[in-house]
């Protein structure tokens, strides 16, 4: 997982887990990891962004909500801005 503190806020750029150590709840513990990190640094809440056919579910499971949707993508895709208080 990386990501940059900024002006209050968390912003996870990438998270990234090898497939044979998916579905062992690495992305969960990483992405818990860096919300504590920032929490201590004063951010107030994360953001993370996610495209249609990447990770939506596995962020809301989290706890994150969409803040905003882009379209345009090529193949009808979609991103989703999402962001959790923290």
């Amino acid at each position: 997982v990386s990501g940059i503190l900024f002006y209050g806020s968390l912003y996870v750029d990438s998270l990234w887990v090898d497939k044979a150590l998916r579905n062992q709840r690495w992305g969960s513990k990483l992405m818990q990891e860096a919300e504590k990190i920032g929490k201590e640094k004063g951010a107030r809440f994360a953001t993370v962004h996610t495209m249609d056919w990447e990770a939506l579910p596995f962020y809301q499971k989290l706890g994150y909500a969409i803040e905003f949707t882009r379209e345009g993508y090529d193949k009808n895709s979609k991103m989703f801005m999402l962001r959790k208080v923290l």
